[in-house]
């Protein structure tokens, strides 16, 4: 088994945009990291405390994962984090190892992860 993770910020707290931004976030993870649905045994989401319009979760699950375990949390508060942020958790059934995915200003939390000359 072996773990990743991703994260996206979202431009504004609509059931919407929540929507979209974790359905975009997990869909590039597994296109990324080529899983298969068997392959995927939980995911976790955790949002910033200004994301209180929908459950990041949502999207996956109307993704037709309903046989994966998936959990939404609140992502611990620091006055200095990024806001309107999602971030990911995925357990895969795998020996490969998991390529993180991080979306839009969601970057910077992993910069080491980036060059400084891409956009």
């Amino acid at each position: 088994m072996k773990a990743g993770r991703g994260a996206i910020t979202i431009s504004e707290n609509s059931e919407s945009a929540i929507l979209d931004g974790a359905r975009e976030l997990f869909s590039e993870f597994v296109k990324r990291n080529a899983l298969k649905k068997s392959e995927i045994i939980s995911v976790t989401f955790t949002a910033t405390k200004d994301i209180t319009k929908a459950f990041p979760s949502r999207a996956v699950r109307e993704m037709g994962y309903t046989d994966t375990a998936l959990l939404d949390m609140e992502q611990k508060f620091v006055e200095t984090d990024l806001k309107l942020c999602i971030r990911m958790l995925v357990f895969a059934d795998t020996s490969r190892p998991l390529a993180p995915v991080y979306l839009r200003g969601a970057r910077v939390l992993r910069r080491d992860l980036f060059k400084e000359d891409e956009t």
